[in-house]
C-alpha cells in the first residue's frame, strides 16, 4: 500500500549535514546519537545539496556463437559530489590537509600551505532531515575527497569547494552504513 508520509523531501541539519573526524577515530553506530567531539561540521553545502552516485564496471562473458551467458562486475565505485560554500577552518583542512592549515588562536588567522600530498581516508558523516520527524545518518568510515573542482573567485556567486568523495571498504566489502530513525519518542 502507497504511504505519503514516506515521501521525503530531504532538508540539511541545522547548522550543516556534513561533518568529517580524523583517520582512526570511532563513527557512529546509529542516527541518533551525537556525533563524538572529534566530528567537526563543515558548515554549509550550495543549494545543490549532496550526489550520491554509484558507477560499476561489467564484462559480459559469452558463449561459443555470441550469446551472453554470464556478467562480471569487474569495478564497483560509490561516491558523494558536493559543494562547500562556507570557508571556514574545517573546509580548508580538507581541501588542502589538516597538516596544512593553521589558525592563529589569538587574530583568528588562518594560514594555508598548497601541496601535492595524497589525502588520508577518514570518517564522513551526512546528516539529513527527511520530514521534522525523521532523520537519516550516512556514514563513510573511510572516505576520501578524490576530485575537487575549479574554484572560482566572482561576484557572481560564492566561493566554492566542489568536491567528490569516495568510499572505500572499511569491513570486506562494505563501504558506507545508513540509517533512517524516527526523531519522536515513543
Amino acid at each position: 500500500m502507497s504511504d505519503t508520509t514516506k515521501v521525503y523531501v530531504p532538508k540539511p541539519q541545522a547548522g550543516g549535514a556534513v561533518s568529517t573526524a580524523p583517520e582512526g577515530t570511532a563513527w557512529p553506530i546509529d542516527a541518533i546519537t551525537p556525533l563524538a567531539s572529534a566530528f567537526k561540521n563543515l558548515g554549509f553545502l550550495n543549494e545543490s545539496g549532496c550526489v550520491e552516485s554509484t558507477a560499476t564496471e561489467n564484462t559480459d562473458i559469452k558463449a561459443w556463437g555470441g550469446t551472453v551467458v554470464k556478467t562480471s562486475q569487474t569495478s564497483f565505485t560509490k561516491t558523494w559530489k558536493m559543494a562547500f560554500i562556507e570557508v571556514n577552518e574545517y573546509v580548508l583542512k580538507e581541501i588542502y590537509g589538516s597538516e596544512n592549515v593553521t589558525v592563529n588562536s589569538t587574530t583568528g588567522t588562518i594560514s594555508i600551505v598548497g601541496t601535492s600530498a595524497e589525502k588520508v581516508a577518514h570518517p564522513w558523516v551526512i546528516e539529513t532531515l527527511l520530514d521534522e520527524d525523521t532523520v537519516e545518518r550516512l556514514i563513510i568510515p573511510l572516505g576520501k575527497i578524490t576530485d575537487l573542482s575549479d574554484i572560482t573567485y566572482s561576484t557572481d556567486g560564492p566561493i566554492s569547494f566542489e568536491v567528490t568523495i569516495t568510499a572505500y571498504p572499511f569491513e570486506d566489502n562494505k563501504l558506507f552504513l545508513r540509517e533512517i530513525a524516527s526523531l519522536v519518542k515513543e
